[in-house]
């Protein structure tokens, strides 16, 4: 878990809107999960993969409580992060 992820619960309960969490998300947790991305996407492994994409999993988890993960990514647009790093 990235230190940034216990904030974005904390903002949740505050009652910081969904926009303003998922706006927060992209800029600070999903920028450090993608950083330098096409220098080092291919040389993971597929465990650390899914640890990425769990993150991913955990904070959407956040920002709209406990809804399937494709359901939580189709309703923000957004999409797997290993879907981007194929891309």
């Amino acid at each position: 878990m990235t230190p940034r992820t216990p904030f974005l619960k904390q903002l949740r309960r505050v009652g910081v809107s969904t926009a303003d969490l998922l706006t927060y998300y992209n800029s600070v947790i999903r920028s450090v999960l993608e950083y330098a991305c096409p220098v080092w996407h291919t040389s993971l492994t597929a465990g650390q993969s899914q640890d990425i994409e769990r993150l991913q999993k955990r904070a959407l988890r956040c920002i709209l409580g406990e809804v399937s993960y494709t359901e939580a990514c189709s309703s923000l647009g957004l999409s797997s992060l290993s879907d981007r790093r194929d891309c």
